[in-house]
């Protein structure tokens, strides 16, 4: 909060908020209270003024901040983030990132999935799994 003019941060959850105001990076306000919009039950909005005094160039290259917010969401899978009403959210994480990275294209070749469902096959996962150290295959236990 420093670097800017001005900066405001509001929090809420569990039926609470925070609500704080920075001005030319000095702490200016608080207020908590009783959280009543029950289609948001949690999340954070931040604001932010930067100041030409660190940055000479206060325009934000939104494309970088994009990729940015679609590889924070893939690493906090379920974690939602809005940007100029634009969603960056991943329900199952890093394979979502690499799916779409590699979209059609097939990068493994051969590749093995095996189902160890309540530890069947279990001789066979540990034998398969000593033997495979052993190779430049990639296997994947699902």
């Amino acid at each position: 909060m420093y670097l800017s003019h001005s900066a405001e941060v509001l929090s809420w959850r569990d039926g609470a908020y925070e609500h704080i105001w920075f001005k030319e990076g000095v702490f200016s306000k608080r207020d908590t209270g009783k959280w009543d919009n029950p289609s948001k039950s949690s999340g954070t909005l931040v604001k932010w003024n930067p100041s030409e005094e660190f940055f000479n160039n206060p325009e934000v290259d939104l494309n970088v901040i994009k990729k940015l917010f679609k590889v924070i969401s893939c690493l906090c899978p379920g974690l939602k983030i809005i940007l100029n009403n634009e969603e960056y959210f991943s329900k199952n994480g890093l394979p979502d990132l690499v799916n779409e990275a590699v979209k059609d294209t097939e990068i493994i070749k051969n590749r093995l999935n095996i189902n160890f469902e309540n530890n069947k096959n279990k001789d066979f996962k540990n034998y398969f799994f000593a033997r495979s150290c052993n190779s430049s295959g990639i296997v994947v236990f699902a």
